[in-house]
């Protein structure tokens, strides 16, 4: 347990600046995010209330990023597998786990069941319930809770054929757009490796095992322009003499070209930003030139991984790989929001953002805000930014939107964002989804012909406004490892009238939602936890956040990439 006055002597401010951390004010503790560093004071913004305290250093005890944990433990015990303690503490590596996970419940709960209760409570004897509630479809949601089922949502590629299963799907009928397209790649890559980097597009062209080459596949030629050695020069210098030289390489609205940069991740943490990866994906995002980074092991052993790589080479630079068959019922476009840090002195400042698919689940436009906001004025900005995007979009009279959030809308956000939307649209009817995967419901299913987890595709209701559908559970395209975490689906309507709310259908909400989790282009991997409107919107925050903690400026993605997905 490290104070923050022991942090910042070992990794600065920066290294402190955006940790969750406690701070101790006459006994109490009290929990928040650590927005400003001053003199050995350090001020919270308190979770809850949104309150700034100020509190000695020495009093505030923040939780640390796994990489400076890492940083810690490689000097203070080397021998330490942190990663592996983690997954074995918490059954991930074993394909039994939700069982396990479930027989370690049930002690707890006789432990405590003994030990604690009853409470005696205003001379009331409070018992706790030591039978979990039975999860059954004629579940009336008091002694059993209701669970009903969803087939696995088809997804369409090219021939206009479908199937559930996306890897075979890709490699068996190709991409859904498949206008041929010539793409020049230009790498950039370490000394010694050039032939390396030659093979690898050589293999993306050629493909090998089941997956036929970017050509069959997606209809994409690759034609490889040069190699260049970063030799004296970083991976982002290397980058910006590249530029340079080829001016007419920057924002070029064909998406013509591809940078392919091997980016060396030896004595860098994996969230460090100022490793090569961060430095030159931003250097090339922001001159607008589609790029796609390679670690050294894909370079020296592309196998198993080559089919990924070409999906995220020809998504970000036009081809869309594969769509919903059929449209969504009774939505018209989804639109997924974040908000991260402004960076820069005054960290409690944000930066929202929107990403918006239609009804078939294509990827539109990424939207963000202009210039960073003071936290406290984050609904109006959210109220600018929904208006800006959806008067990008043709809408008809009468839109259905639906509005994805990972964090819990508030009363006043919502309010703000509905009156952006009705600037554009007055008569839609806009539907908020606050989607949670923090929360501490834990669903199993003990039926022998289970792992154990609740299987994928079925969801329980939690209540007139709520499930919790499993998205990774037990299901036949891979087996699950670790407990999968059910996600909490709390919709609130809005008919597009102040006098009338209607009540949410659970079961189109579900399918909404697990249709949305076949769409992530990042990987043929059949599954996805989270629908592309929510796993979208945290990787537009979490590369986002990382090029503002460089400490160089906003970051400003050039707008010739904002209908590509340049996150993935």
């Amino acid at each position: 347990v490290w104070r923050a006055s022991e942090v910042l002597h070992r990794f600065g401010t920066d290294g402190l600046i955006g940790l969750r951390a406690a701070g101790v004010v006459e006994g109490k503790l009290l929990r928040g995010r650590v927005v400003e560093i001053g003199a050995g004071i350090v001020s919270l913004r308190l979770f809850g209330t949104d309150d700034g305290i100020d509190i000695a250093a020495n009093r505030v005890f923040p939780s640390l990023r796994r990489s400076q944990l890492m940083e810690i433990l490689k000097e203070m015990a080397p021998d330490f597998d942190l990663t592996k303690a983690v997954k074995t503490a918490s059954h991930s590596m074993s394909p039994g786990a939700a069982r396990r996970r479930a027989e370690r419940i049930t002690q707890c709960v006789d432990v405590i069941r003994d030990l604690v209760f009853p409470l005696q409570l205003f001379g009331k004897a409070i018992n706790m319930e030591d039978v979990p509630l039975k999860l059954l479809e004629s579940g009336d949601g008091r002694r059993a809770l209701r669970v009903e089922e969803l087939n696995e949502p088809e997804v369409e590629f090219g021939r206009k054929r479908s199937t559930a299963n996306i890897r075979e799907g890709i490699t068996a009928y190709g991409s859904y757009k498949d206008e041929p397209k010539d793409l020049e790649v230009v790498c950039v890559v370490e000394p010694g490796l050039e032939q390396r980097m030659r093979e690898l597009v050589d293999r993306l062209r050629s493909g090998s095992y089941r997956f036929k080459g970017t050509e069959r596949t997606f209809a994409t030629r690759l034609r490889l322009l040069q190699v260049s050695t970063a030799a004296g020069l970083s991976v982002d210098e290397e980058c910006r003499r590249l530029m340079d030289a080829y001016p007419e390489w920057k924002g070029d609205r064909e998406l013509s070209r591809l940078m392919l940069v091997h980016t060396p991740e030896a004595d860098f943490a994996i969230d460090d930003v100022r490793s090569p990866y961060y430095r030159a994906k931003r250097v090339l995002l922001e001159a607008g030139i589609p790029c796609q980074m390679v670690d050294t092991h894909t370079l020296t052993n592309p196998n198993y991984k080559d089919l990924n790589l070409a999906l995220n080479i020809v998504a970000k630079t036009g081809v869309t790989p594969w769509v919903l068959p059929e449209s969504i019922p009774d939505a018209d476009f989804f639109v997924g929001l974040s908000y991260t840090s402004g960076g820069g002195d005054n960290r409690n400042r944000i930066v929202g953002f929107a990403n918006v698919f239609n009804q078939y689940g294509r990827w539109e436009f990424y939207s963000g805000g202009n210039e960073a906001v003071l936290y406290e004025e984050r609904a109006n900005h959210y109220e600018s930014l929904v208006r800006s995007t959806l008067s990008k979009l043709e809408l008809r009279a009468h839109p259905t939107v639906y509005f994805h959030y990972s964090a819990k809308f508030s009363r006043r956000e919502r309010e703000a964002i509905r009156r952006g939307a009705r600037a554009v649209r007055p008569e839609g009817r806009y539907v908020f989804i606050w989607i949670n995967s923090h929360h501490p419901v834990k669903l199993f299913d003990d039926r022998a012909e289970t792992d154990g987890s609740v299987a994928r595709g079925r969801y329980v209701i939690g209540g007139s406004n709520q499930i919790y559908l499993s998205t990774t559970g037990h299901n036949p395209y891979r087996r699950a490892m670790g407990t999968p975490q059910a996600l909490e689906i709390n919709v609130y309507p809005d008919s597009g009238s102040d006098e009338k709310i209607d009540r949410p259908d659970h079961r189109s909400v579900a399918n909404q939602i697990l249709s949305l989790t076949k769409l992530n282009w990042a990987s043929t991997d059949a599954l996805c936890g989270e629908p592309i409107t929510i796993k979208y919107a945290k990787s537009i925050a979490y590369l986002t956040a990382a090029f503002q903690r460089q400490g160089s400026g906003k970051f400003r993605l050039h707008e010739v990439l904002e209908r590509t997905p340049w996150f993935i």
